[in-house]
């Protein structure tokens, strides 16, 4: 699993401490709301972890921020598949479209649960 290239802990933690206190919300009810652990959380706020790819676009997920925001304040590189400018729905096969438009009405927490299913089921395609 990739680490990040230049992680400055001050810098990502206090990124998270804005966001969450802007988001009137809390760590616990964020780490919640997209199946964290809050121990990864403290983990993360206590110096004993440095936040992995996955975690971060969690996070930013949660406290509905840039994930490539999120990305590169862990310092990581930005990803562009979560840049919605590089990508033109145009160009997606129809069955991908219909299938995003049913995605789309499914509350939030049994899409992460459908989409950690569909990442077991097609494991060997994506390697």
């Amino acid at each position: 699993m990739a680490t990040p290239t230049n992680y400055n802990y001050k810098q990502f933690i206090g990124y998270l401490d804005n966001l969450v206190a802007s988001r009137d919300t809390s760590y616990r009810d964020a780490a919640l709301k997209v199946g964290l652990e809050h121990g990864t959380i403290s983990r993360l706020r206590n110096k004993r972890q440095v936040p992995r790819r996955d975690t971060c676009i969690l996070l930013a997920e949660a406290l509905a921020s840039d994930p490539n925001e999120m990305l590169q304040m862990a310092g990581y590189k930005p990803l562009a598949i979560l840049d919605p400018s590089l990508v033109d729905p145009a160009d997606f096969p129809s069955d991908i479209k219909e299938f995003a438009a049913s995605l789309k009405k499914i509350p939030f927490e049994r899409r992460r649960a459908l989409f950690s299913a569909f990442q077991v089921m097609a494991k060997a395609d994506f390697e």
